[in-house]
């Protein structure tokens, strides 16, 4: 199908019943210690990995301006630390770039220029995940009244016309397609866009009208329908939830899976968490829907630490979301995201994002490494040749391997054979003493 054919301008409106009746919050209490025990083993879509959330994005004004080759070379920039950070997957956003909701691509022809261009940068040497939705994936509120599409056959023909792009088929794809994207996510956070009005809202509305969960449902069915018809071997991410360790969010979460064919349209569950402290909420999350999703692959495609207790404790702190994540049954976890914004808020101020990057702009232009890049990458070096998938808490600082290496993100630990302090990159041999954030290899005696 080409593209063209998909590039409709969405009418707006509502379809019973997910629309119909009022609103009700629904909470759901957290999982048993016992329903948590009983869940059968984590499942994987391959080994641990680490990934980046919007790492290849531009400033709105390069596409505004649709100044395509400064949008080429800020990508290609990107893509430099990604490889030197040596992440497995980067995960795009229609609520940033590359910007393919589909009333974005009725409103703005140059955003598919744009999505060329994120492919083109990842030049197959990163998995991609790309994101499809009705609106912009974030603020969504802003831009329109009704989450749901009207007319969601010609939605369905947009999701193909995006998919089929980019499956390196060889039908209706990309000029010069370096590789197929095959990971594709149904919008972003919409337990979040039903309780919270969108930032900077221009418009007075009850969020609890808004993305209620029988309309992400009905988008997430007709978006993985599309998905799949377009490219048989996609997998679909859904869900995507802000709060999945909070009551609110688990019952967001249980009432979309109420909808008959919601759990079947999800082949991987997303979850985010923002979360200040060493991955103990985000984990409850993760538990939460292996209960009510049990045997699907669970991915964090977004999380992240704030630098303001120091840029160390923000380093060890990347560390023990990783290890709590991959002991509580995901298989990869994103951060959020490539390089903090070259004006940053006072880093004393609440709220925002400040300092959650892994790179630091530079008065000169460009950007350098903080701590917590350092780490990402020892530790993605580490995980090419083992694996958290599996990984059991070892007390409450480690966690152990099923190779029997350990992964020691709190307080310190002896060495049996040897280990690598993830942050100095420092070797320790036998009868050492290492602190955290820290690889210690298994005892081959």
């Amino acid at each position: 199908m080409a593209l063209a054919a998909g590039i409709v301008l969405l009418a707006l409106g509502c379809l019973a019943p997910a629309c119909g009746g009022k609103s009700v919050v629904v909470t759901a209490p957290p999982p048993t210690p016992e329903q948590v025990a009983a869940l059968p083993p984590p499942v994987a879509t391959s080994r641990f990995q680490l990934g980046i959330n919007e790492a290849l994005a531009v400033p709105s004004k390069f596409r505004e301006q649709g100044d395509l080759p400064r949008v080429e070379a800020a990508l290609a920039a990107d893509m430099v630390s990604v490889e030197w950070l040596g992440a497995d997957l980067v995960r795009g956003h229609t609520g940033n770039f590359p910007a393919i909701s589909c009333s974005d691509l009725s409103r703005q022809p140059g955003a598919i220029a744009d999505a060329d261009a994120w492919v083109r940068a990842a030049a197959g040497k990163v998995q991609l995940v790309g994101m499809v939705s009705p609106w912009p994936g974030n603020q969504t509120g802003n831009y329109t009244e009704r989450y749901l599409p009207f007319d969601l056959v010609a939605y369905e023909a947009c999701v193909r016309g995006i998919v089929e792009r980019y499956d390196g088929d060889g039908i209706d794809d990309m000029p010069g397609l370096p590789a197929p994207v095959w990971l594709w996510e149904v919008d972003n956070e919409p337990d979040l866009k039903n309780t919270n009005t969108a930032r900077g809202a221009t418009r007075d509305y009850d969020p609890r009208q808004f993305a209620r969960p029988g309309e992400y449902a009905t988008v997430l069915i007709a978006s993985a329908r599309a998905i799949r018809e377009a490219n048989p071997s996609a997998r679909v991410l859904g869900l995507g939830l802000y709060r999945p360790h909070a009551a609110n969010g688990r019952g967001y979460m249980r009432e979309v899976l109420a909808t008959p064919g919601a759990a079947d349209a999800i082949d991987i569950v997303s979850l985010h968490t923002y979360a200040d402290d060493d991955g103990t909420l985000l984990a409850s999350g993760i538990a939460a829907a292996r209960v009510e999703l049990p045997g699907k692959p669970i991915w964090v495609t977004e999380t992240n630490a704030d630098d303001r207790g120091g840029a160390e404790e923000q380093a060890r702190r990347l560390v023990a979301i990783v290890a709590r994540s991959a002991a509580a049954g995901a298989s990869a976890v994103f951060w959020h995201t490539l390089a903090d914004p070259p004006s940053r808020p006072d880093p004393s101020a609440p709220g925002g994002m400040p300092g959650t990057a892994l790179f630091r702009s530079v008065p000169r232009g460009g950007a350098e490494p903080k701590p917590v890049a350092e780490v990402f990458r020892r530790l993605a070096e580490k995980l090419r040749a083992d694996d958290l998938v599996g990984a059991s808490m070892l007390g409450d600082g480690a966690v152990k391997l099923k190779s029997g290496a350990v992964l020691l993100f709190s307080g310190s630990a002896p060495v049996a054979g040897s280990a690598t302090h993830l942050l100095s990159g420092q070797r320790f041999e036998a009868g050492s003493i290492v602190v955290a954030p820290a690889w210690i290899e298994p005892d081959s005696g």
